[in-house]
């Protein structure tokens, strides 16, 4: 049974601790940066915006015996559903072929936090925690400044952002990855 694992750098005008997954992903401020995925163990791949869709989603859509799967699979699928799918024409996985790895974490008595978990379980790969800082620094910056044009901003944070992004991308994929295995149930 292939395995989609996925994750979503975002940014917003809003601040999503404060306003909660469900208003974030809604808001029309809200945008995605990148998306980190991976099947099963291969090589960790980034998506862009102005990239064509990866043709492991189309497949994990359409194939009954693919999974997909992030640390808190809540957020991610709201991003599908309210930003990549309308703007992009994102795929969409039905809803029983998700699996959540910071549920798996919690069922198991783990902490829920992907660092967390990662510690308590002293896994190989940990979520890059400056990668993490840097992402969130860049989104917070960009809710703030009025950018004009799209191409302009691109290739303003492209280098940063892409070295940024494949590092935390690959820490936190691998470490979910590696949380689905400990924590199968």
């Amino acid at each position: 049974m292939p395995l989609l694992h996925r994750d979503y750098e975002t940014r917003s005008t809003l601040d999503l601790e404060c306003v909660g997954a469900a208003r974030y992903a809604a808001d029309p401020s809200t945008g995605v940066w990148c998306a980190g995925y991976v099947v099963d163990d291969g090589q960790v791949q980034l998506w862009w915006p102005d990239q064509p869709i990866p043709e492991a989603f189309f497949e994990a859509a359409r194939n009954p015996t693919w999974l997909i799967v992030a640390h808190n699979d809540a957020f991610d699928r709201l991003i599908e559903e309210h930003i990549l799918a309308p703007r992009y024409g994102w795929p969409l996985v039905p809803i029983e072929r998700h699996r959540c790895t910071m549920a798996m974490a919690l069922a198991c008595g783990l902490p829920g936090a992907l660092e967390r978990v990662a510690d308590a379980l002293e896994l190989e790969h940990r979520k890059d925690a400056e990668g993490s800082r840097l992402m969130k620094q860049m989104a917070s910056r960009a809710s703030r400044v009025v950018v004009k044009t799209r191409a302009a901003f691109i290739g303003m944070m492209t280098l940063r952002k892409s070295r940024d992004s494949a590092n935390t991308a690959n820490a936190t994929l691998r470490s979910s990855a590696n949380c689905m295995g400990a924590c199968r149930l």
